[in-house]
């Protein structure tokens, strides 16, 4: 007989490895890691322990984390792996159910041969979070086991750049605008609004309003910020600045930042004053304008309905909203706001806009040169051109005019373009001279207006 010593060594292959498969994140959106801990070997092995965190965010400690205790875990077994040792729920492949907590602390699992178990941790991104967002993992061998590549025993996933992203709400208004008594200038009072609907913090909000149009005097300009519970509308109760309107600022999730903006105007001003301020912030840039009429007078009128009586639940309903400007003045920045109720659901709305027609002159005592009433007038389908017969110092003449056809402060504005005298040449023309316009009744227009 013959004998041998052996000396039999329970070896594996263990290893772990955490990673959340991308290279930037949103703060204040949810975002996920994976920690996956695998048996290569061989050999069957129990109560492998596992430590997993996710970094919870903390003002000054901790830049770049989660919102603390919004972070769950999930476990899936592969190939007969438990996800809690000793338990008889192995290896079923759906996920155990959630447990909320920022780490996982010497979790036990146990691993067959040729074996895995996923953890997922998903969590939110607190808003605030900057830098680089990191995870790690590590098991430990339970005692009398050999590893083959104890390396590999922990994981770290470090390269995920925090990439904040908001959406900003800009929103410019008239506050005010009022004669200064004993001047011929007016104070105007503005408001700028900024919102922050999110998911992250926006840092260096820069907001500017160089007042740029001719009809404001920018010496005399002075800004605040207010809060915007606060109803002021003016800068009486705060510490203004100077100046055009500049400012850089925090805005944190869904905080909303009101400014408000002080100006005269120039001496005797008038027709309209347009006013813009810009938002820029990384890549997003954003303007909102508004239009202020210098004194004038308008009757508005709204209406709204859907011409009918009855509805049907669950069928569509429309209703037609028009809004008009009978004047006589012109009217800029006019708000039309509609609360749809509760019973209302996926609600859209579109918005067409209907100017006044160019053709459209109706004026039965239009004058010509010197005040002389007009006969007769006729304007081309576009509305470019009018033409009007007058009788000058008992002379039948004809008026050529250019109209302004562009809605807006001008529209509808005349320009006299020629002046056709019967019998008379016009020197200033390469066409013929008028004649047959003795005693005059009407003016039409040929039918390709000519």
């Amino acid at each position: 007989t013959d004998s041998a010593s052996v000396t039999v060594r329970v070896q594996s292959n263990l290893s772990v490895a955490v990673t959340d498969a991308a290279t930037t994140a949103v703060p204040g959106e949810d975002h996920s890691y994976t920690v996956t801990v695998r048996n290569d070997g061989f050999v069957h092995v129990n109560a492998v322990s596992l430590d997993a965190a996710l970094p919870v965010y903390s003002n000054g400690v901790v830049d770049a984390g989660f919102v603390g205790g919004s972070i769950q875990w999930q476990c899936t077994a592969f190939d007969g792996a438990c996800c809690n040792s000793n338990t008889s729920n192995c290896g079923v492949g759906t996920p155990t159910a959630p447990v909320t907590a920022n780490t996982l602390t010497s979790h036990l699992i146990d691993l067959p041969a040729a074996s895995h178990v996923v953890f997922t941790a998903t969590g939110r991104i607190d808003s605030r979070a900057s830098g680089d967002l990191s995870s790690d993992a590590q098991i430990t061998i339970p005692n009398g086991v050999s590893d083959a590549n104890p390396a590999d025993n922990s994981s770290l996933d470090d390269d995920t750049t925090l990439v904040p992203e908001a959406d900003l709400l800009l929103d410019k208004r008239l506050v005010s605008i009022e004669p200064v008594d004993g001047q011929l200038y007016y104070h105007l009072v503005y408001s700028v609004d900024v919102e922050n609907r999110g998911p992250s913090r926006a840092m260096g909000v820069h907001l500017s309003d160089p007042l740029s149009d001719s009809q404001l005097d920018v010496a005399s300009a002075s800004w605040c910020s207010v809060p915007v519970a606060s109803g002021a509308v003016d800068c009486s109760g705060a510490s203004p600045t100077a100046g055009a309107f500049d400012a850089t600022f925090d805005l944190v999730l869904n905080q909303k930042q009101r400014f408000l903006v002080e100006v005269d105007t120039t001496d005797a001003p008038s027709g309209q004053i347009t006013n813009e301020v810009s938002l820029d912030w990384g890549a997003v840039a954003k303007s909102d304008t508004v239009i202020s009429n210098i004194g004038g007078e308008a009757n508005l009128e709204v209406t709204n309905t859907d011409g009918r009586a009855t509805a049907v639940p669950g069928t569509e309903n429309e209703y037609v909203i028009r809004v008009a400007n009978h004047g006589p003045s012109d009217v800029f920045g006019a708000r039309v706001t509609d609360l749809f109720p509760p019973k209302l659901e996926d609600v859209s709305w579109t918005c067409s806009a209907i100017t006044p027609i160019p053709g459209d002159l109706s004026s039965a005592t239009t004058a010509g040169p010197g005040g002389s009433a007009g006969a007769a007038l006729v304007t081309t389908n576009d509305g470019r051109h009018v033409y009007q017969l007058v009788s000058v110092s008992g002379v039948p003449t004809l008026l050529a005019y250019t109209r302004n056809n562009v809605p807006g402060l001008h529209f509808g504005e005349l320009t006299e373009l020629e002046t056709e005298t019967n019998g008379v040449n016009d020197p200033g023309d390469s066409g013929t001279t008028v004649t047959g316009m003795e005693a005059p009744i009407d003016i039409a227009l040929s039918t390709n207006n000519a």
